[in-house]
């Protein structure tokens, strides 16, 4: 008991602690740039099949949403970790407004994202397109024709080279249109504009309206909860911010195309293709460097960048539950996080979806019904307690018991309301205890004597 009480404290003293550990999510591969395949609908996530996963996002009920690029999909993972297809047939295209998604051809998917609603928004190059929350799907920007025009007018008209979306918190859509070098932005009345660059390439314009600013090639884009806008200014080899007042500035990189500053201000670091970005909720920067084989982060208070995944390599394949930072990925691309803080990223050549775990981040705990987890005995005796879920609804749930490694030991089903049985054969230790429901993710932790 003694040392147990003793690695209790430690394990608690070191909750903040942010080593992460790699895992694989989705996706079975093959490994290194082979042509991925299309199966797995309707089982678990990590047995299906991708082929060159692209971006990503989450929707409000915590499933994960992927570009399955070159099986022109849209694929969804549910917190119980079950994929289907949302959206295309597999075949290159363009058909389906007007009826459900899923029997609609998209042509060459890239980006995609949600809006506080429920509704999905695709970009297609040419067009962007919308899903409901009833599955229609239909077309909100673009005219199919490659150019620059439209501005002023009717967002459906416009001509566009469009490569991410997302929507800000009042439901304007805003569109890399990365052929033209700058940003776009349909407003609540489908009315499509230019907020930043000239449509010239170049880099220049710091300091002043974002509308004058110079980019080339920007690509995601993302918000912080005060409203101000982020952009990878990809071929720039910069990241950029364009504050509330529409003043650009560039916040990281320098210029020159490699990877390297780790420990150093993000500001005079080296930045290389960097496809994607997102923030957590405390507004720290994540974005994969997809020919630098690394995840990088840019802390929010400080501007320090750091590495939080891959050892550099090019391409590999190798680290699943072991530290992040050690791991191989191939052309890492899209990029975003969960409620739990937790960054998931396409491991694109890899044809998977990849997450880093904080290995005693245990604390976290999103909204929902699910009130507490209650674990009886804690400490339990030889790996067997009772479990109760209290909850206002009845509903089955995934419980998930890993070490403190991130090492999976046990994966159960289980009903709110009802004490369950559990029993896992482990050493004495601390275990984390992960409970997904409809509604969020609780943790808590287990004791095994």
């Amino acid at each position: 008991m003694k040392n147990l009480a003793l690695l209790l404290i430690c394990i608690f003293a070191t909750r903040h602690l942010e080593a992460q550990i790699i895992s694989t999510f989705a996706g079975n591969g093959p490994e290194n740039e082979v042509t991925g395949t299309f199966a797995g609908d309707g089982g678990q996530a990590t047995a299906a099949s991708l082929s060159r996963p692209s971006n990503l996002c989450f929707d409000g009920a915590g499933s994960l949403l992927i570009v399955d690029g070159h099986n022109m999909r849209i694929r969804k993972v549910t917190i119980a970790g079950i994929i289907t297809t949302i959206a295309g047939t597999g075949t290159i295209g363009y058909s389906g407004d007007g009826g459900m998604a899923t029997a609609a051809q998209l042509n060459a998917p890239n980006g995609v994202t949600t809006d506080k609603n429920g509704n999905i928004y695709i970009t297609e190059a040419t067009r962007i397109r919308k899903i409901n929350t009833a599955g229609i799907i239909t077309t909100i920007a673009g005219n199919g024709t490659l150019g620059y025009s439209g501005d002023g007018g009717a967002a459906t008209a416009a001509t566009m080279k469009a490569v991410a979306v997302t929507v800000d918190s009042i439901g304007n859509i805003f569109i890399a249109d990365g052929g033209n070098h700058c940003i776009r932005k349909v407003n609540s009345s489908g009315i499509i504009s230019t907020i930043a660059g000239n449509g010239t390439l170049g880099f220049s314009g710091d300091g002043g309206p974002a509308s004058a600013a110079q980019l080339y090639g920007p690509g995601s884009i993302a918000f912080d909860r005060a409203g101000n806008m982020y952009i990878v200014d990809g071929l720039n080899l910069r990241i950029r911010k364009i504050d509330t007042a529409g003043i650009v500035t560039t916040i990281a990189g320098n210029g020159t195309n490699m990877a390297s500053g780790d420990g150093g201000p993000a500001s005079t670091a080296t930045i290389s293709n960097a496809p994607a970005i997102a923030l957590d909720a405390a507004d720290n920067i994540y974005f994969p460097q997809s020919t630098g084989g690394v995840v990088r982060k840019i802390d929010h208070i400080t501007g320090i960048i750091t590495s939080v995944a891959g050892n550099g390599t090019l391409c590999g394949f190798s680290g699943d539950g072991g530290p992040a930072v050690s791991a191989e990925m191939c052309g890492p691309v899209g990029l975003a996080i969960d409620a739990t803080g937790r960054v998931y990223f396409t491991d694109t050549k890899n044809h998977r979806v990849r997450r880093l775990s904080s290995t005693l981040a245990v604390d976290e705990v999103t909204t929902g019904k699910l009130a507490t987890i209650t674990i009886t005995p804690n400490p339990a005796i030889s790996g067997l307690f009772t479990l109760t879920l209290p909850s206002a609804h009845n509903e089955q749930v995934r419980v998930t018991v890993t070490d403190i490694t991130g090492k999976v030991i046990k994966t159960m089903s289980a009903e709110t309301n009802k004490p369950v049985a559990v029993q896992f054969d482990a050493p004495a230790g601390i275990y984390l205890l992960t409970v997904r429901t409809r509604s969020g993710v609780w943790k808590e932790r287990v004791a095994v004597q």
